[in-house]
């Protein structure tokens, strides 16, 4: 009967009723500094957590549901002093044992000091009859347990008849109070990519909400980590999510911070510096909105800059050379985020930055002024402040 009620009244926020129906939105329970993630694997090993620890991933993403695997995942990360999301069939689907079991399991998880959120799944998208119970069980979850936050993945733009269609359910999505929305790619340097953080990087901004970006990484090359990360990040995604800790029993192919032995894959370095540059500029990101993106140069998808960028132009000694440029804000302050391409040659390109008539740039990493051109690896990003 419960259940019934909760249908109903999400069926009435969702329709004519909506207007004498009032509900305050719970906290979103997300995590206050940028977020790292990496998938986890198969089978749980504590020391595996450690090194992912040491290369600055901040959150695992469990690749299955299962009491004893999550029990596991917790574990091994409180170990490492990290944080999981729990995937747990009792809180993920609305059907399996009612709200009671719901509570029993949230109330274990809530003790553990690793627990970031909860994976909920078929949540918007099941067709319309469906989803308003879905869309109250994200809100209930919600105020239940208020400091862990609603894991809730997206379907890929590309997925859509057309933008007009991604659109809308962008919008039911950010209205069903997900928390943010995270999307699943293995292509990240694509033009369906970039056309995928410019929809979303728009949504999310016009609703008020925070989005992920996940990406199945198979190419663990420094300049395809570097790209991942920077191109998220300038986009104004919040959190990044790459690599598997391990290789999969699955075989999916996936690349792997770490090989089949425990120790560090060939990336583990590479990944190691992109997260500390994240970290470094994690604070800054977090205050900021990115209020628009835009390509320069040879990119897969060509996106127009706005009239106010403060980049007049970007010139490279690169043949062929790209870049994508995020103009997040905070309040007043002003910045530029100028993230080069990936390529196969991972060497440094001397990037001249042409501002704008009567504007000048401060680096951000170290405070100091703008005073020549930047030197850039393919997939890297450099922030700026902008006076």
């Amino acid at each position: 009967m419960r259940n019934v009620i909760l249908a109903l009244a999400a069926i009435l926020a969702f329709g004519g009723g909506a207007a004498a129906f009032e509900w305050k939105e719970p906290p979103s329970g997300l995590p206050e500094t940028f977020t790292i993630g990496l998938h986890a694997a198969d089978t749980i090993l504590d020391g595996d957590y450690a090194l992912a620890a040491g290369a600055g991933f901040n959150l695992a993403v469990p690749v299955r549901p299962g009491l004893e695997y999550n029990r596991a995942l917790l574990k091994a990360c409180a170990a490492a002093k990290i944080k999981a999301v729990v995937w747990d069939s009792r809180i993920a689907s609305w059907n399996v044992g009612g709200w009671e079991l719901h509570g029993r399991a949230l109330e274990e998880y809530r003790k553990s000091e690793a627990t970031a959120g909860y994976v909920l799944y078929d949540t918007l998208l099941l067709p319309p009859p469906r989803a308003p119970a879905n869309w109250w069980r994200v809100r209930e979850i919600g105020g239940a347990d208020p400091a862990h936050f609603r894991y809730v993945e997206s379907v890929h733009p590309s997925q859509f008849p057309n933008d007009g269609a991604c659109r809308d359910y962008l919008r039911r999505y950010f209205a069903g109070c997900s928390a943010y929305v995270l999307y699943e790619e293995a292509q990240p340097f694509s033009a369906a990519a970039i056309k995928a953080m410019k929809m979303i990087a728009e949504e999310s901004n016009a609703a008020g909400r925070v989005w992920w970006r996940r990406t199945l990484l198979t190419d663990a090359s420094p300049a395809m980590l570097r790209w991942q990360a920077c191109s998220a990040a300038a986009a104004g995604a919040k959190a990044v999510f790459w690599l598997a800790i391990r290789p999969m029993t699955t075989g999916k192919g996936e690349a792997t911070l770490l090989g089949d032995d425990g120790e560090p894959a060939p990336c583990y370095e590479a990944a190691k510096a992109v997260n500390a540059r994240l970290a470094a500029f994690g604070p800054l990101l977090m205050r900021s909105m990115a209020t628009t993106f835009y390509t320069i140069g040879d990119m897969p998808e060509n996106v127009r800059a706005p009239n106010n960028s403060p980049i007049a132009s970007l010139t490279s000694d690169a043949e062929r050379d790209g870049f994508l440029v995020g103009l997040p804000n905070t309040g007043d302050s002003r910045y530029a985020f100028i993230v080069r391409k990936p390529s196969d040659a991972d060497k440094p390109a001397q990037v001249q930055v042409q501002l704008t008539e009567g504007t000048t740039a401060t680096l951000v990493e170290t405070g100091q002024p703008l005073a020549g051109p930047l030197s850039l690896l393919p997939g890297e990003g450099q922030l700026l402040q902008i006076k």
